[in-house]
């Protein structure tokens, strides 16, 4: 008897660390090892650009991230379903059909929203989105998200953390939130003082 207990167990034991070490579907294709996700984000970020102006471009990038990322969008480490839902911003300004164009605009919402909620957000993340609502009007809580963005941002920037990100894209960051006029006045001034900082090197 108290070896049936034993064995029964066992298998109960067993059965609980197949299934914590079993992949279960929120991880479904989100498997995308540090070195090519480093690889595919500096791809997007130096492509990103071209995209703002044209729509060619924003449909390479997505047929890009579909051949190198596993998965659905959703699944995708937290900077790429950023820059993919950013894309989805842009397939709604070039759209002319108004249904076509609200379709993209929820998907570009979906995913940014879903981004920076997802472990793992960083600076490239809440830019991504910061900067993608800036140019939307003040529907949906967008000026509260970008509020919330501001304030994310700064803090990040405030590590000085150049490892993943470096000084060259924190520079550029902080020339957009400057530029973007949506700072108050001790933004300005704090944001400045990252600008002298970044500038130096």
């Amino acid at each position: 008897m108290a070896k049936a207990g034993r064995v029964s167990g066992c298998v109960i034991i067993f059965c609980l660390g197949f299934l914590l070490c079993a992949e279960g579907p929120a991880s479904s294709g989100r498997i995308l090892f540090p070195p090519r996700e480093r690889e595919v984000r500096s791809y997007l970020r130096n492509n990103f650009e071209k995209a703002l102006e044209n729509e060619r471009s924003v449909d390479e990038l997505l047929a890009y991230m579909r051949q190198k990322i596993p998965g659905e969008p959703e699944y995708f480490p937290p900077a790429l379903m950023a820059y993919y839902g950013a894309l989805q911003g842009l397939k709604a300004k070039f759209s002319a059909l108004p249904t076509r164009k609200l379709q993209y605009l929820k998907a570009c919402l979906k995913y940014l929203d879903k981004s920076v909620q997802a472990e793992g957000a960083d600076l490239e993340t809440y830019f991504l989105r910061f900067s993608s609502l800036h140019h939307l009007p003040p529907f949906f809580g967008i000026p509260k998200k970008r509020y919330e963005d501001v304030k994310i941002i700064f803090r990040l920037l405030e590590e000085r953390d150049y490892t993943d990100l470096d000084r060259e894209f924190q520079s550029r960051v902080v020339d957009f939130m400057l530029q973007s006029r949506r700072l108050n006045a001790q933004q300005v001034k704090d944001f400045n003082v990252f600008k002298s900082e970044l500038a130096v090197f």
